[in-house]
């Protein structure tokens, strides 16, 4: 079988280009310096890959994807399954409202994603203020309305007013179901998205390995 030892690992490249936090669930069990790590054939582990992927746990299939491509960068059947996940999972995007999403936004998904949840935070700030007032000028009319002047000289403007808050309120809670919608929307296309991201760094390394020589320098 087929180990590298002199090119850089797959580990290191992804840890590098996707961060420690968003590769360390795609690198689980790869770590060819411990002594007691099990080196199983690559056919076992396409198959790990493969049963993985039709039972729908795609981030564990990629990991056996990724950890036989650390074994042999040169397996055939696991760069034709990567290959394969790679047109499948892009064209779930095609198909599945990203240009929409960038469109809306005038941005990338991360930055549309970002933007998404300034506004969540921003309109759950401004309906907690809302119902703050609404309920602070209940307990005033209901204290004023003892006096009968106010019933007949001011009640109805305070009762307009209670109107417009609770219009204003309930504006804001549409809008607010609305980028709830489009963030659970588009949170599963950002997942999607990493996954042919990755595969791509993945396959780009088998076959260009020289472009990322200079990691081992870090």
């Amino acid at each position: 079988m087929a180990q590298y030892s002199k090119v850089v690992p797959l580990k290191k490249i992804i840890s590098s280009q996707f961060g420690k936090d968003k590769s360390e669930k795609y690198l689980l069990g790869i770590d060819f310096s411990k002594s007691d790590t099990v080196y199983l054939k690559t056919s076992d582990l396409y198959q790990k890959a493969l049963n993985n992927l039709l039972d729908g746990y795609t981030e564990k299939a990629i990991n056996y994807i990724v950890f036989a491509l650390d074994v042999d960068r040169s397996d055939k059947l696991i760069l034709h399954l990567a290959k394969v996940m790679i047109f499948s999972l892009s064209q779930f995007l095609l198909e599945n409202n990203t240009e929409m999403y960038k469109n809306k936004y005038s941005c990338s998904l991360e930055e549309a994603e970002s933007k998404i949840k300034k506004k969540i935070k921003a309109l759950n700030e401004t309906i907690n203020k809302t119902n703050k007032e609404m309920d602070k000028l209940n307990e005033f009319i209901e204290e004023s309305s003892k006096s009968f002047f106010f019933r007949i000289f001011k009640l109805k403007k305070f009762i307009k007013q209670k109107d417009e808050i609770r219009q204003g309120s309930y504006d804001n809670k549409l809008e607010l179901d609305v980028f709830k919608k489009d963030l659970i929307g588009l949170e599963k296309l950002l997942k999607i998205d990493e996954y042919v991201r990755l595969l791509s760094l993945v396959i780009e390394v088998c076959v260009f390995p020289s472009r990322f020589e200079w990691i081992l320098s870090k």
